[in-house]
């Protein structure tokens, strides 16, 4: 088995990798590329050798998709388990262990889109401040006519609304100040979960 690897060429974070059959061996992808199969930025095939079934055509298929609609770049490698993308990148050529540093701030924006979800949940039609519950009472009121919510029932639910605001921004600065992945992961989002 070869790995087939689409990635960003700047920053060498792995989009998408598959395991690639090798039973037939041909030119690889430079056969691809010359056949007009494959886009000519992607250029960067390290192993030759691939299969012709239709397995690894499918494989080699969806990588080769994703680096063209996305402009990745392209890797082979041979054989090995599949690379893990939040701790691992390419790096000249190579699958290679990301730093501390570029492990946490992957950490940091999985955290902050974490808080996103919940505060966005709490906005969402099933949720316990709706969106469509401050959208109704200021269409009954631009009416003139009677209101589902009195005005005292209103404003503590748009003081609600801002409180979810407030505490998701507080734990997004909260996850943004942290350097260390164990600090990272003891972040509480509690507050923001017990909000309803």
């Amino acid at each position: 088995m070869h790995l087939a690897i689409a990635y960003d060429p700047g920053s060498g974070e792995i989009i998408l990798a598959r395991r690639v059959k090798e039973d037939v061996p041909f030119d690889g992808l430079t056969d691809l590329i010359s056949a007009g199969e494959v886009p000519a930025e992607v250029k960067e095939v390290l192993w030759p050798g691939f299969g012709t079934d239709s397995e690894t055509q499918t494989a080699l298929g969806e990588v080769v998709r994703e680096a063209r609609d996305k402009s990745l770049a392209v890797l082979v490698l041979p054989g090995g388990d599949l690379p893990d993308p939040e701790a691992q990148k390419v790096d000249g050529g190579e699958l290679v262990d990301k730093t501390e540093s570029e492990l946490v701030a992957a950490l940091k924006v999985k955290r902050v889109a974490e808080i996103k979800a919940m505060a966005a949940a709490k906005f969402a039609r099933n949720g316990p401040f709706p969106d469509w519950k401050v959208l109704r009472h200021r269409d009954q009121v631009a009416a003139g006519g009677a209101t589902d919510l009195t005005e005292t029932e209103y404003q503590d639910l748009l003081t609600a609304r801002q409180n979810v605001r407030d505490t998701s921004t507080q734990l997004e600065a909260e996850v943004n100040a942290k350097i260390k992945i164990s600090t990272l992961l003891a972040v509480d989002l509690s507050p923001l979960e017990a909000l309803a």
